[in-house]
């Protein structure tokens, strides 16, 4: 994985220096974040998490692009295990978006419709557990173990946003995780599936204008 996130690294560079309709942009956003679906005896509540990074816009064809970001995505789910106990879970990751965007004009600005996937990379981890007003604190849940989480993950992404004749854009996005993130000893447990989701709204600003 983190030869792939090196080769993007290059791709986004080598972009930005050789073509000059390709548009370089900073984004943001609030998600909230939940684990789906839900294991025997688990009540699953979503997260509140953010995202924040860097994107691209890459012509293909009259109102037709690639957009490509890298960002930092804080995800993860709250969740009460058989009434005993209750779990705030933060899983962080690095994730990389890939869509192909479709955009008309609208008013004074430019509508985009965006479909794609993303790949990510879990960077860091805490889970906050709490049970008959005691807490406890853990930093490991990205491992091999049944009880830890994979660190790579794979969803898809839709997308709509507005961009604004100044190249600010306001957004809202919907990012289901297609992978497992359970590890394959988990299953033999009994453990269901456990895939990301995120909903959430964005904003962000392009250096060059439309």
């Amino acid at each position: 994985m983190h030869k792939i996130y090196q080769s993007f690294l290059l791709v986004f560079i080598t972009i930005m220096t050789s073509f000059g309709q390709v548009r370089v942009g900073a984004t943001a956003g609030f998600q909230l974040a939940i684990h789906t679906p839900e294991d025997v005896g688990t009540q699953n509540k979503s997260k509140a998490g953010f995202m924040a990074g860097a994107m691209l816009e890459i012509p293909l064809s009259s109102g037709v692009s690639l957009r490509p970001q890298l960002l930092y995505s804080a995800k993860g789910v709250k969740r009460n295990v058989l009434g005993t106990f209750d779990a705030a879970l933060s899983l962080n990751y690095i994730e990389v978006p890939i869509q192909l965007v479709y955009t008309v004009e609208s008013g004074t600005g430019h509508l985009s419709f965006g479909a794609g996937v993303y790949i990510a990379y879990g960077l860091s981890s805490k889970a906050v557990i709490t049970s008959k007003g005691q807490s406890r604190t853990f930093t490991d849940d990205f491992g091999p173990a049944a009880d830890q989480f994979q660190r790579n993950d794979i969803g898809g992404r839709l997308s709509i946003d507005y961009e604004l004749a100044s190249g600010l854009t306001i957004g809202t996005y919907y990012a289901p995780g297609f992978t497992d993130i359970n590890n394959p000893s988990a299953a033999s447990s009994g453990v269901v599936a456990t895939h990301n989701s995120a909903l959430g709204i964005s904003v962000g600003y392009w250096l060059k204008k439309r």
